[in-house]
C-alpha cells in the first residue's frame, strides 16, 4: 500500500487518477486559500487547520484517510465560499 494520498490514486488509478486527484486538491487548496484571504469570521481558524490538515494528508497519509478529514474540509469550504462570493 501507499502512503501518500497522491501516489495511492496513482498506483491505483494511473496517470488519470493522479491528475484527477491533483485537481481535486488543487481546487480545494485554492479555494481554502481564498477563503483565508478574503475573509474572517469564526470558521477561519477551523478552515486553516483543516487545510493544512488536508496538505499533510494528501501528501503522507494512505489513501484511506479521505475518509474522515477530506469530507469535513471540502464542506466547511464549499459553504463558506458560497457564502463569501454570494454577496
Amino acid at each position: 500500500p501507499s502512503h501518500s494520498v497522491f501516489f495511492g490514486a496513482w498506483l491505483y488509478s494511473g496517470i488519470f487518477g493522479a491528475l484527477s486527484i491533483l485537481l481535486v486538491f488543487i481546487t480545494i487548496v485554492k479555494s481554502g486559500i481564498i477563503y483565508y484571504k478574503f475573509s474572517f469570521d469564526e470558521f477561519t481558524p477551523v478552515v486553516l487547520i483543516l487545510l493544512v490538515e488536508f496538505i499533510w494528508a494528501f501528501f503522507f497519509s494512505p489513501f484511506g484517510i479521505l475518509r474522515t478529514t477530506f469530507p469535513l474540509m471540502t464542506s466547511i469550504i464549499i459553504i463558506n465560499h458560497k457564502k463569501l462570493f454570494s454577496n
